[in-house]
């Protein structure tokens, strides 16, 4: 799909990516969701935002990736935030 899609918008993309919250039990396969996105995608800052906006220009090697959460639960603290301090 990865291929595809920078094949269809060469000159880069950034892929947001909402959770609503990520109890004990699935902690391991979200670290593992982090580990294949810190493979193939760049973290993306406001700066990055606004030259992609402004600019239509991603300079970056790959895709940017946001990554959000809602809802506001508790686990989005005390489980995904620590995971992804490790990024």
């Amino acid at each position: 799909m990865l291929e595809f899609q920078q094949r269809c918008v060469p000159g880069g993309y950034i892929r947001a990516i909402n959770y609503h919250g990520v109890s004990e039990e699935t902690a391991g396969k979200f670290e593992r969701q982090l580990a294949y996105y810190a493979e193939r995608f760049t973290a993306v800052s406001l700066a990055d935002l606004d030259n992609l906006f402004q600019h239509q220009l991603w300079d970056k090697k790959r895709p940017g990736l946001i990554i959000s959460f809602d809802d506001g639960l508790s686990s989005n603290y005390s489980v995904a935030a620590p995971l992804l301090g490790t990024c």
